[in-house]
C-alpha cells in the first residue's frame, strides 16, 4: 500500500511539476528562435519560467500585449494555455486574449473586446466583440468572429446579432477551399444572410494575393508600388483562373424570401447569378447597407431596380422580382426561382 502511495505521490509530482518544467524548458530554447526568425526577438520581452512564462510586446505607446503562458495546466492538459490582455487604439477598454495547445495539435485562440473601433475618423464601431481562432488536425482551421452591435459609417441604427465564420479546408498538398458565412440581424428589417465558397486555390497564390492587396492599400495613387500591386494583382488572377477557380454564391438573403445564387469561373469574363423576391424589401435593405442613411434629412436613396439593371435582366411582377445575370432573352428561369413568392 505503502508503494502505491509513493508512486502516486511521484506520478502526482510529475504531473503537476515535472511536465510544466520539461515544456518551459523546450519553450526556453524554442521561443527566442520563433522570434528570431520572425524579425521580432528586439521588440518582444519574453521572461521564461518553470510553470509559466511571460512574453510583452509594446511597438508605441499606444499599444501593449501581455501574454502568459501556463506550462502542460493540470486542470485541462495541453502543452501551454496562455492568457492576457491587449491595450489599443482599437480597444480603448482593451481586450483579454486566451489561448489553448493540446497534446494532438489541436489549438484554439480568442480575444473579446467590449468596444472596437476601426478608427477615431470613423464611425464603424463593434459592441461586445468576440473571436475565435480554431484549428483541429484533420479538420477545417475556422475563425468566428460575432458582435451584439455592428455600428456601420453614416447608419444611425447599429446591425445587431452580427456572426461571421470563415473556413480554410486543405483539399489536397497543393490546394484550399475557403468559406464564409455572415449573418446580421436589423430591428425593424429582420435578419440578412451572405455565403461564399472559393476553390480551388493554392496557398502560394493566396499569399501573393494578400502582398498585392496590402501593397495596393499602402501605396501612393499613381506610384511606381502602385503599378507593381496591379501588375501582381493582375498576374496572380490570371494564374488562379488558370487553375479553375470558382466563387460560388451559396446564399445572399434579405428576409425570409428575398435571395441571390450564382456561380463565376473567374476564367470566364462574368458570373452567373439569379434571385427573386420582394423589391420592397430589397430596396430597404441595399440603402441600410449601403446608403445614406434612410433616417437622414436629405437622404440619397439607391433603387433596388436601377442598380440590378446595370448588371442583368429584372422582371418585375406586382411588387416581386425576378433577377438573371448575364441576361438571356427567351431562357427559362433560372433554377431555384421556382421556390419564390
Amino acid at each position: 500500500m505503502r508503494k502505491l502511495i509513493i508512486i502516486g505521490l511521484l506520478a502526482l509530482a510529475v504531473w503537476l511539476a515535472g511536465m510544466p518544467g520539461l515544456v518551459g524548458f523546450y519553450l526556453r530554447e524554442a521561443v527566442p528562435e520563433w522570434l528570431q526568425e520572425s524579425g521580432h526577438s528586439t521588440e518582444i520581452n519574453y521572461v521564461p519560467g518553470w510553470l509559466n512564462s511571460h512574453a510583452f510586446y509594446q511597438p508605441d505607446a499606444s499599444m501593449a500585449l501581455h501574454l502568459t503562458a501556463r506550462h502542460f495546466p493540470p486542470l485541462k492538459p495541453g502543452w501551454a494555455a496562455l492568457a492576457g490582455e491587449l491595450s489599443s487604439p482599437f480597444t480603448p477598454e482593451g481586450a483579454e486574449i486566451w489561448a489553448h495547445l493540446g497534446l494532438t495539435g489541436s489549438w484554439h485562440l480568442s480575444a473579446h473586446a467590449e468596444t472596437f473601433e476601426a478608427n477615431p475618423d470613423s464611425s464603424l464601431m463593434a459592441r461586445d466583440l468576440t473571436l475565435n481562432v480554431a484549428q483541429i488536425p484533420g479538420q477545417p482551421a475556422s475563425m468566428t468572429v460575432s458582435a451584439a452591435e455592428l455600428t456601420l459609417p453614416a447608419q444611425p441604427e447599429p446591425l445587431l446579432d452580427l456572426r461571421v465564420r470563415g473556413m480554410k479546408r486543405k483539399t489536397s498538398e497543393d490546394n484550399l477551399r475557403l468559406g464564409l458565412d455572415i449573418h446580421a440581424r436589423d430591428a425593424r428589417l429582420g435578419h440578412a444572410q451572405l455565403t461564399l465558397q472559393a476553390g480551388p486555390l493554392s496557398p502560394d497564390h493566396l499569399e501573393t494575393l494578400m502582398q498585392a492587396l496590402n501593397q495596393l492599400a499602402t501605396s501612393e495613387p499613381g506610384s511606381v508600388s502602385e503599378n507593381l500591386a496591379m501588375l501582381s494583382l493582375a498576374s496572380v488572377w490570371q494564374q488562379m483562373a488558370s487553375k479553375g477557380l470558382t466563387i460560388e454564391l451559396e446564399a445572399l438573403r434579405f428576409g425570409e424570401a428575398t435571395f441571390f445564387e450564382g456561380l463565376w469561373a473567374i476564367a470566364e469574363p462574368e458570373p452567373e447569378l439569379s434571385g427573386a423576391g420582394d423589391i420592397r424589401t430589397l430596396n430597404r435593405w441595399v440603402n441600410r447597407l449601403v446608403g445614406s442613411g434612410v433616417n437622414a434629412p436629405n437622404p440619397v436613396l439607391i433603387d433596388a431596380t436601377s442598380l440590378l439593371s446595370e448588371f442583368g435582366q429584372v422582371d418585375i411582377d406586382d411588387g416581386d422580382f425576378r433577377f438573371r445575370a448575364p441576361a438571356r432573352s427567351g431562357h427559362p428561369s433560372p433554377p431555384g426561382l421556382e421556390q419564390a413568392p
